[in-house]
């Protein structure tokens, strides 16, 4: 029986209360893990597709997507799931966030707009009295984590701010230039806890050489587990530690450009 069979079988539709919203997010994960579990990449595929259109894109990125990366990284870990089966997951999973991530307004272009990063367009940026939220998301160097930062981006663009997804295991510098280039005003860094021994760059020192690098001052935004104690910032204009998706959702509406 298909997944969302199941579920209007059941009566467990979107919109109930209490356990039925719990079921219908058990109801998917099951099936998606058992389809990772079997190397079913159709039925994966098509859950995921029909689990959104269903659900609905913030619904399935928060309350399924997440708990449901945790507990994959938690199965590849005791050896019940294989490598390989998570990265087949992780590979549709990135096509799919893809997908969504570029069906959204991506940049707030009017008609009339030059093309983002151009000398013109920065100006004209300059004249406007309300500096508009222009956000980055990465993780740091050697820190190949992405879908917290990614989902963190949809739900940006979702409430309508302007974002730019650089992907995972971006140097400092590298998201120096890229702030200048975008004129960003806020970045979400994902950090997540890296063995020292596959450790490229520590987070001590990855964060104070960009604070270093900045030329202006930004809000910085940082997720995972990697700890942060003993950084001092002086570009940086404010940080925040961001411990549930939920907190970083909330700054985001009330963000609203």
């Amino acid at each position: 029986m298909d997944v969302y069979e199941e579920i209007c079988r059941k009566n467990l539709w979107i919109g109930g209360f209490g356990e039925n919203l719990i079921s219908e997010n058990q109801i998917a994960m099951t099936k998606m893990l058992q389809s990772i579990n079997d190397f079913n990449l159709q039925t994966l595929n098509e859950v995921l597709k029909r689990t959104f259109l269903y659900l609905g894109t913030r619904a399935v990125l928060v309350d399924l997507i997440l708990p449901l990366l945790k507990e994959v990284g938690s199965r590849v870990s005791d050896q019940r799931l294989t490598i390989a089966q998570e990265h087949l997951f992780s590979g549709m999973l990135r096509d799919h966030l893809g997908q969504i991530y570029q069906s959204l307004n991506p940049y707030h272009i009017s008609e009339n707009s030059e093309d983002l990063g151009s000398k013109s367009s920065k100006k004209k940026q300059k004249k406007n009295i309300e500096i508009e939220k222009r956000i980055l998301f990465t993780t740091r160097e050697g820190d190949l984590h992405e879908f917290g930062v990614f989902i963190a981006a949809i739900i940006a663009r979702m409430n309508g701010l302007t974002t730019f997804y650089l992907g995972p295991n971006l140097p400092a510098d590298e998201l120096v230039t890229a702030t200048d280039a975008f004129d960003g005003t806020d970045i979400v860094l994902g950090l997540s806890q890296i063995p020292r021994i596959k450790e490229s760059v520590t987070v001590k020192k990855y964060l104070e050489d960009l604070d270093g690098r900045l030329d202006k001052k930004i809000n910085l935004y940082l997720g995972g587990s990697a700890d942060t104690d003993g950084v001092v910032f002086s570009q940086v204009r404010r940080v925040v530690r961001i411990s549930q998706m939920q907190e970083l959702e909330k700054i985001f509406m009330n963000q609203r450009n």
